[in-house]
């Protein structure tokens, strides 16, 4: 039997009726590809842990252990030591249950002026506290800070000067941590308080936004107080000028993408204790009516005038009609008058 001639058949045919096969050969070949593809250049541990990390995909037993930083805190009131944990993204890893280590102990570094060395000392169970949380291998890589703040600058001649030296040496001879010959410093209050304003718009998500939707800080510290603010350009044109070498009013900062025009203000001697110590001297020759000249010491006072109030707070103690409202009266009545100590003055 002759077979009928036919057409040549075309690739466009061939294709189509072995479409089937195709099929089921091109997926796989798809999927071997697209692995392969975003899958990272080399096998080494870094490449597979940096892969890991951005994917979030690593169980937490085989991640990175990241990076530690180590920050003191010298304060005028006491000094504190920080430890933060970084993956690779710089972002904050958990210290067991917290987004840190946090160590404090008082006095702080100002209080030890005349004893340099003391003043060092005082910091080794702050040091030891925060070598104890960074893995033996990385600390070789650890950078330690040292900033001391209001109660150094306060301190006369050349007593912040030793206390530093002193600091430097301690961490040279006894830690194993990373140490800098500039990571011990006095901040000015500039630095100090654009670190603090920078810290709190940090935490709030602010930075990055618009300097109208940061917020302001005041912060009351032991030997100052901190003021700092984002203005706009045209208001950092007209900052105050610096005279006599003090601190700067005007601080820039580039973070996140956007430029930051601070004004800072650090107002040395208005802290907390340094203020009160000021007041302390002023009111130590003040007279008192109700205390003999010459005295020195305790006294209660019960003088005229107060015998009088008190008589007075009584007798509208028992007018108040409500028993609820007499009781809490009498409660303040009793705290105000016979339980708070006074101080006598000369």
């Amino acid at each position: 039997m002759l077979k009928r001639p036919g057409r040549q058949e075309s690739l466009a045919d061939k294709i189509y009726r072995f479409r089937g096969t195709l099929l089921v050969v091109a997926i796989p070949l798809l999927l071997i590809t697209f692995v392969l593809y975003v899958m990272p250049s080399s096998t080494s541990n870094e490449s597979v842990g940096d892969y890991a990390l951005v994917n979030r995909k690593m169980s937490p037993e085989k991640k990175s252990v990241g990076s530690y930083a180590v920050i003191f805190d010298a304060g005028s009131s006491g000094s504190r030591v920080h430890v933060f944990h970084f993956d690779h993204n710089l972002d904050l890893v958990h210290i067991g249950k917290d987004l840190e280590l946090f160590v404090q102990k008082k006095p702080g570094l100002s209080a030890f002026a005349k004893n340099p060395k003391q003043a060092a000392e005082s910091l080794v169970s702050l040091l030891e506290e925060a070598e104890s949380v960074v893995p033996r291998e990385l600390r070789s890589k650890t950078p330690v800070r040292v900033g001391a703040t209001a109660g150094l600058r306060a301190l006369e001649g050349d007593a912040s000067d030793r206390i530093l030296q002193a600091v430097r040496d301690l961490l040279k001879d006894r830690s194993s941590l990373k140490s800098e010959s500039d990571a011990v410093t006095v901040l000015d209050g500039t630095q100090e308080g654009a670190y603090q304003w920078v810290t709190i718009n940090y935490l709030l998500g602010n930075l990055g936004k618009d300097y109208s939707k940061t917020v302001g800080v005041v912060d009351l510290g032991g030997g100052s107080v901190q003021m700092a603010y984002a203005i706009s350009e045209t208001d950092a044109a007209m900052a105050p000028k610096v005279v006599d070498g003090g601190d700067p009013y005007l601080k820039e900062m580039f973070l996140r993408g956007r430029k930051y025009y601070l004004y800072v203000h650090s107002y040395l001697h208005y802290g907390l204790l340094a203020a009160r110590a000021e007041i302390l001297k002023i009111s130590d020759d003040a007279e008192n009516p109700c205390v003999i000249s010459g005295y020195d010491g305790k006294y209660t006072p019960f003088c005229l005038p107060n015998a009088i109030l008190m008589l007075s707070y009584i007798l509208a103690l028992f007018l108040t009609f409500h028993w609820s409202t007499r009781k809490k009266s009498f409660e303040f009545f009793l705290i105000f008058f016979f339980f708070l100590p006074y101080n006598s003055v000369k």
